[in-house]
């Protein structure tokens, strides 16, 4: 099969793809590999479609192969990531995002993948770190903004009850800088604040909030059991 050939098998590949009919769409990925097994596309794209369709074995030696034939293309680290996990292996499915970082280090959404994937794992202030990268490099990413402020008030609020209080209040204060500090942060502040004679802060911070229309019951509680502690502490 001449390149040419080859080539037309791939386009083909891709349209099926794209229509959702993978099980063609791998038959000619097979085909390309069976002439030319180096062929970096063909064997990232069957061991995706081999992830998708539950078959993870094959997935990951393909995937593999794809990394090695092109270890500075972050689509076969991401891809091989996700196929980790499914089977369980978060060490490896870190790793390999850790090493698309590597080959990509200003990709924000690559960092917002290894942040939600050491977040998943257990590893909060690693995933800290990692969205915190993202913001770093697009400042607009709302995903990245998002979640970095939801894991620092997670990591100030087990920073508090732990009794660390110094290293809770340090988790939050970029948030409280922020001018428009979520109510979670605001919360664990409120805590905190008898401890470092902030209580006046607070108020301000917990009044400007209750200002918002868009409050649920839930959240107008939370604000009032805030005011609470700040009453009688």
């Amino acid at each position: 099969m001449n390149t040419e050939n080859i080539t037309d098998l791939i386009d083909k590949a891709s349209k099926l793809c794209d229509a959702g009919n993978l099980m063609e769409a791998l038959a000619l990925y097979s085909r390309v590999l069976s002439e030319d097994a180096n062929n970096h596309e063909a064997c990232l794209m069957a061991g995706s479609i081999y992830g998708e369709t539950g078959q993870l074995a094959e997935s990951v030696t393909l995937l593999r192969k794809a990394i090695e034939l092109r270890p500075d293309d972050t689509a076969g680290y991401l891809t091989l990531a996700h196929v980790l996990r499914a089977q369980g292996d978060f060490p490896q499915a870190i790793n390999n995002l850790e090493n698309a970082v590597q080959a990509c280090p200003n990709d924000a959404e690559v960092c917002c993948t290894l942040g939600s994937m050491r977040y998943e794992a257990g590893q909060l202030v690693e995933a800290i770190k990692s969205f915190e990268r993202a913001t770093q490099l697009d400042s607009d990413n709302t995903q990245a903004r998002v979640m970095l402020d939801s894991l620092l008030v997670q990591h100030a609020d087990i920073l508090e009850k732990s009794g660390d209080h110094e290293q809770a209040f340090e988790a939050i204060r970029p948030l409280l800088e922020s001018g428009n500090p979520p109510l979670g942060a605001v919360l664990v502040f409120a805590k905190l604040s008898p401890i470092f004679d902030t209580k006046d802060d607070c108020r301000y911070l917990l009044k400007k909030i209750s200002e918002h229309d868009a409050l649920n019951d839930a959240e107008r509680t939370a604000i009032q059991e805030a005011y609470s502690w700040l009453d009688q502490t």
